[in-house]
């Protein structure tokens, strides 16, 4: 008697289960534990990049910028800052002028330098990474502004990374190409200081 109330109760237990397809399927998940790689999930490495920030010495915008400021100031050579904000012209591509129907249009914009060396009247602009919004910038401010020119304008970059995956030029052949005198280092050349 006693082994059939328990078939009578396996049985009633058998018949409120839900029949589905995924019935008795184990949920799998695709985070890097279940492959083996460790034991955070993609979200909690998510989180901790983000509370990662970047540390900056004000007023400089960056690390190389306070590296080159010490250097500089290191060999005793007179040098403003960020001194001014110089405007130029951007070329607006396919804009038309409403007044003369001109193709060649331009918006008013402003950059600030990062070095000026009163000495030699030179302004140095200082990168890490340049991508091609800074390359365009650079070629519109030379080509349209009045107190900067390709004489007394230089580059230093901090690597001379290649501009594109493709590997085709790097920083210094680009500036080469489009005249524009560029150095490589943490380190301001002597001759554009005196």
């Amino acid at each position: 008697m006693a082994q059939t109330i328990r078939k009578r109760r396996k049985s009633y237990k058998t018949s409120t289960k839900k029949s589905s397809k995924k019935a008795g399927r184990k949920s799998t998940t695709t985070t890097p534990s279940s492959y083996g790689y460790g034991v955070k999930s993609q979200t909690s490495v998510r989180i901790r990049s983000k509370k990662r920030t970047k540390t900056t010495i004000k007023p400089y915008s960056s690390n190389y910028e306070y590296t080159i400021d010490q250097h500089l100031l290191s060999e005793g050579v007179k040098f403003e800052y960020e001194p001014t904000r110089i405007d130029y012209r951007v070329p607006i591509r396919k804009g038309c002028c409403e007044k003369c129907g001109s193709n060649t249009v331009s918006k008013l914009a402003s950059y600030t330098p990062d070095f000026f060396i009163p000495s030699t009247g030179l302004w140095i602009e200082t990168k890490g990474k340049w991508d091609s919004q800074g390359r365009t910038k650079i070629i519109a401010i030379l080509e349209s502004s009045d107190t900067i020119n390709r004489d007394n304008f230089r580059m230093l970059f901090m690597y001379n990374n290649w501009i594109t995956k493709n590997h085709k030029s790097t920083y210094m052949q680009w500036c080469e190409q489009h005249d524009i005198i560029a150095a490589v280092g943490k380190t301001v050349p002597l001759e554009w200081c005196k």
